[in-house]
């Protein structure tokens, strides 16, 4: 399997990356939401990072199982996120491909923390205000 990482955008605000599994696309992307915080202060605020994780990407694109964009029943969720897990490893579990994919997942995952804690040196666009 081959896998290719496109950085495209790389900031505190708005991070876009174009991944290509045997050159199939499959885009992620995170943005910044900033919320007035609960003490009513101007200058507090809440920050929250907005994008669908790989994983459910992933899941959708290579497999049969469909996970739900909302996860508001989260035994559901969960459910055909284990199914997925499972399925993406019939797919792909001959040699180190399953584990390529898990680590793309942690990558994006460490991606969103990054800006949820503002490590970048760079901001980006403006963070969204919701």
């Amino acid at each position: 399997m081959s896998v290719t990482v496109e950085i495209n955008e790389l900031s505190n605000n708005s991070s876009k990356l174009g991944i290509y599994i045997n050159d199939r696309p499959i885009y992620w992307t995170g943005r910044a939401i900033e919320k007035p915080a609960i003490d009513k202060n101007p200058h507090h605020f809440m920050r929250y990072i907005t994008g669908l994780a790989l994983l459910p990407n992933l899941i959708n694109k290579f497999t049969a199982v469909t996970v739900p964009k909302d996860d508001s029943n989260g035994y559901k969720y969960k459910q055909a996120i284990a199914e997925g897990e499972k399925a993406l490893f019939k797919r792909f579990g001959a040699g180190d491909d399953f584990d390529k994919l898990m680590q793309l997942c942690t990558f994006t995952d460490e991606i969103s923390n990054n800006m949820l804690n503002k490590q970048y040196c760079n901001d980006g666009l403006k963070p969204l205000i919701g």
